[in-house]
């Protein structure tokens, strides 16, 4: 059987660090793999059932702290022994920027990711207010 790949856009290799917070757990400094508009893989040893929400911030290394720059909420698309993929469902508009500026400056051939950037963002958008508030949802579902 041919494997069909459904990624719509570019993938490129991301050495980084991400906390990922799920309804009964938060996973911390968690390597990530790889990166693209729609999602990620990060690396580890998760017990976690595909379809499961999370909200993953990523974690820039700080003289004196640790920064989370970057935040949006997903969904495991697929899991395996090596790790999870996670598929972006939201962020506010700064983070989208963000992942985009991100994804241009570690690309190796940058281009190919600006002929990607499509028109609409690829998930859904929310001011800062709607993002937090959908966050505090959920983390009020795990208390």
């Amino acid at each position: 059987m041919k494997h069909h790949n459904r990624r719509n856009f570019h993938r490129i290799k991301y050495d980084g660090k991400a906390n990922v917070k799920f309804v009964n757990c938060v996973k911390n400094y968690c390597q990530i793999e790889n990166l693209s508009l729609t999602g990620m893989f990060v690396s580890g040893d998760f017990n976690k059932q595909h379809d499961e929400s999370c909200f993953i911030s990523f974690v820039l290394n700080g003289n004196l702290q640790n920064i989370e720059y970057l935040k949006v909420s997903g969904q495991i698309a697929w899991l395996s022994k090596e790790g999870i993929g996670i598929k972006f469902t939201s962020s506010d508009f700064d983070s989208y920027m963000s992942l985009v500026t991100t994804l241009i400056n570690n690309a190796k051939q940058p281009a190919v990711i600006l002929g990607e950037i499509p028109k609409d963002c690829p998930f859904e958008i929310l001011n800062e207010e709607q993002f937090l508030l959908q966050r505090d949802t959920e983390n009020q579902k795990s208390s």
